[in-house]
């Protein structure tokens, strides 16, 4: 699947102020890092922390929960290739985020 990379596509939807981004509906990332993301509340759902590459640039974003099944079987975990069918760019403290990831 890595020739499925589209090279400079985080950096288009990074740029781009309509998602997804018409020439990139669904793009293929890799997943450099999973990490578990602590949370003070008591009974607080697990949010996961992705970084995905493009292969060129890199974002940091957040899983959807309604995924977290797809950490936990190992489906999502670093090195894999995934495909976003759902996806919200936000930012938070002057930095964009992928948002609400939903693969396929």
């Amino acid at each position: 699947m890595a020739d499925l990379l589209v090279p400079g596509v985080v950096r288009a939807i990074h740029d781009s102020e309509i998602q997804p981004v018409p020439a990139h509906p669904n793009p293929v990332l890799q997943v450099l890092a999973v990490k578990k993301i602590n949370s003070t509340a008591p009974n607080a759902t697990e949010r996961w922390r992705v970084v995905l590459s493009d292969g060129v640039h890199f974002i940091q974003s957040m899983l959807a929960t309604q995924l977290n099944s797809l950490i936990q079987n190992n489906e999502i975990q670093k090195g894999v290739f995934i495909r976003l069918t759902q996806y919200t760019m936000n930012k938070m403290k002057d930095k964009k985020y992928f948002l609400r990831c939903c693969v396929g």
